[in-house]
């Protein structure tokens, strides 16, 4: 037997509905059980299926100039400076107590730019299986007025406007993320779970970017300055054409038993920029400050010209291992360990950048950091409250140094960042009365910085480069 509950409901108010599938990391025994239990269907419960139905008109009133700010994240379809929208959104779910499963559909903002959907299937205490999509679309707030040809892709072009500031035409810049998650979890029995999540994000579209030069420069010597019959410098306005994604992996194993519970995971995000270079187009002569055409200054055309790098291909991976465990009644001890790996090796002449040092391809980012953190909490009494912890982050860098830039005579490299960083603390709070209450604690921080790298900057402006923080231990009061 099924028994339906259906509902058609219009209003009139604006509805954003954040629709996800959610998902909390219970894996204790006794919630575990508890889900199990409140799952078994009572004698005589029958399937039972609820729907409702969101449907409505939104609008915004004023000209497109008054909404503008507004209009950046509203999920109406009103980032094309539309005045009105449609609202559309439906709930849908299914109990069926025979299978002990529970089916969840949700869709919000259909008919707007900004919908998600989302879906769940779940027997309570077993398993449960997710997946969502959704789409969040911004628009830049400001209208520019350019005559740019091909504003927002990889090649925009400068075009002389021969009628002056405003002759050019209207654009707005805008972006869309669209997105793809997936889940799924599984009790293995009261004391183990394991969890993992994928989403994938793809982000298309245009924002605000630009190039610009002065001369003289000392990384450009052979770029004159600005004259009475030559322009020297340049700021030109040029959107960044957006075309990347990201993807993330969580996955964690879950184990609880009487006093110690434990958390294994991964983590891995992965991002791919499908525009590595802007490679502008910028003619011999522009406008002044005051609107008057001139030639540009000897070497500055071909510096505007040269291709910009956009953010690189990079990829991170993490290992961890968190957990707590209860040394007495009111004692608990808390710990975490975790490896990460970050890595950049983007092929530069791939991507359209030539120039790189002999020998060297890529930038080969490696950077891998390890982090130890270990705390105790205790209420031995009621009013008292100890804490103590130590924590260790060991940041090595082991990116290789090249010479990327060259100013005149003199070339610079990039710069590795290593750091060490060992802290610790040591707090007692005791509550005198429901006004007054006391903490009295000493703080330890040590901090190495590794060897500076000496041809990543110009070494004589830095005549003393700390490598070294070691203060001493600093007990307070306070009330």
């Amino acid at each position: 037997m099924t028994i339906s509950d259906s509902s058609f409901n219009f209003r009139r108010t604006v509805i954003a509905m954040a629709v996800f599938a959610f998902m909390a990391s219970a894996f204790a025994q006794a919630t575990d059980e508890k889900a199990k239990e409140a799952a078994k269907p009572e004698p005589g419960e029958v399937k039972t299926t609820q729907s409702s139905v969101t449907l409505g008109l939104g609008g915004v009133g004023g000209g497109a100039g008054n909404r503008s700010i507004y209009n950046q994240y509203n999920a109406l379809g009103l980032n094309n400076n539309n005045p009105s929208a449609g609202i559309l959104g439906f709930d849908y779910s299914v109990r069926d107590p025979e299978a002990m499963t529970l089916f969840k559909f949700r869709g919000a903002n259909l008919l707007d730019d900004s919908r998600e959907l989302g879906l769940s299937l779940t027997e309570p205490g077993e398993w449960r299986l997710k997946a969502s999509y959704g789409e969040l679309v911004h628009t830049n707030p400001y209208t520019i007025n350019t005559g740019v040809v091909g504003a927002g892709s990889t090649a925009p072009q400068v075009v002389y406007l021969p009628g002056g500031v405003g002759s050019g035409y209207n654009t707005q810049l805008q972006t869309k993320r669209s997105n793809v998650g997936l889940g799924f979890s599984k009790w293995i029995d009261n004391a183990l779970q394991i969890e993992v999540d994928f989403k994938t994000e793809k982000q298309d579209g245009s924002r605000p970017f630009g190039i610009g030069m002065n001369c003289p420069s000392p990384v450009a010597p052979g770029c004159q300055g600005t004259t009475g019959i030559a322009a020297g410098w340049a700021t030109l306005m040029l959107p960044q054409a957006v075309n990347s994604n990201t993807s993330q992996i969580d996955a964690r194993v879950n184990y609880s038993m009487d006093k110690l519970r434990l958390s294994v995971a991964y983590y891995g995000s992965f991002f791919q920029n499908n525009n590595p270079t802007l490679n502008p187009s910028v003619p011999g002569s522009l406008n002044n400050p005051l609107g008057t055409l001139l030639p540009l200054s000897a070497g500055l055309q071909p510096l505007l010209n040269l291709p910009v790098a956009q953010e690189p291909d990079n990829r991170f991976n993490q290992l961890s291992l968190t957990g707590t465990y209860d040394l007495a009644e009111k004692t608990r001890a808390s710990f975490k360990l975790s490896y990460a790996n970050t890595t950049q090796n983007q092929n530069f002449a791939a991507s359209g950048l030539s120039g790189a040092p002999a020998g060297v391809t890529s930038l080969g980012g490696n950077v891998n950091t390890t982090l130890a953190w270990l705390g105790i909490t205790s209420r031995p009494i009621p009013k008292l409250t100890l804490q103590a912890d130590i924590r260790y982050a060991d940041r090595d860098d082991k990116t290789p140094v090249a010479p990327y830039v060259m100013a005149g005579s003199s070339v610079y490299t990039n710069q590795q960042l290593p750091e060490q960083k060992v802290s610790g603390k040591l707090q007692a709070i005791y509550q005198f009365s429901r006004e007054y209450r006391g903490t009295i604690g000493a703080d330890y921080v040590g901090i190495d910085r590794g060897i500076y790298t000496p041809t990543a900057g110009r070494v004589a402006s830095v005549p003393c480069a700390r490598t070294r923080t070691r203060p001493a231990c600093t007990p307070s009061f306070t009330r």
